[in-house]
């Protein structure tokens, strides 16, 4: 007997540690959905992969967007440089980073964080009487540790749909950048213009490209 309850006795301390230990899940959940936005804001490829769940619906919007907020960021950086304070309306949001800041800057008691298992998800909570906007961020704990998984979201489907404009966008923003650092234009509105221009080109040519 004294046996039987010392095998009781240690399979409650690991309950009582596995207890204590979910008491911090959300915070654990809400740091994963962070550090997975922050990789993409700085441009960080492999640290976005390590914070998501591996599939092919989050390795392609990964290996999609990062590129782009790379090149926006040196856009924004290009136009500043080039045009002062006025360079900053070259991104409606802003760098990636200050749109993460802003996203993410947030308390914890301003988000809901649901745990199901080994589910997870993420909203933001309304202000008063307003709905609540957006679909919930979903997570899946792998190997014990928390991960995004955007193949949960609605529409998440349609990205491969999408690549083709994303990567034109990406190119138009990059060169932009080049061309403003060369002084090619006189005016943050030009710069916008042109960036404009080249997305089209470069669906042209892709579509182009398609048909031969």
């Amino acid at each position: 007997m004294g046996k039987q309850f010392n095998v009781i006795g240690a399979i409650l301390v690991v309950m009582l540690g596995i207890s204590t230990a979910r008491a911090d899940e959300p915070a654990d959940v809400k740091e994963a959905a962070m550090s997975f936005a922050r990789a993409l804001s700085q441009g960080n490829a492999e640290q976005a992969h390590k914070f998501a769940v591996s599939n092919k619906t989050n390795d392609t919007f990964i290996d999609l967007v990062v590129p782009l907020v790379a090149a926006q960021t040196k856009l924004h950086d290009s136009a500043v440089s080039r045009f002062g304070k006025d360079g900053e309306s070259i991104l409606t949001t802003g760098t990636p980073a200050e749109a993460f800041n802003k996203e993410y800057g947030k308390d914890a008691g301003d988000l809901d964080i649901n745990i199901t298992g080994d589910s997870a998800q993420i909203t933001a909570k309304p202000k008063a009487g307003e709905k609540p906007e957006g679909q919930p961020l979903q997570l899946k704990k792998v190997e014990g540790k928390w991960k995004v998984d955007l193949s949960k979201l609605k529409g998440a489907e349609a990205m491969p749909k999408n690549a083709p404009l994303i990567k034109a966008l990406t190119k138009a923003m990059a060169d932009t950048a080049d061309e403003i650092q060369a002084g090619k234009y006189g005016k943050v509105q030009d710069a916008k213009m042109a960036i404009a221009d080249k997305v089209k080109v470069e669906l042209a040519g892709q579509q182009s490209g398609a048909k031969h």
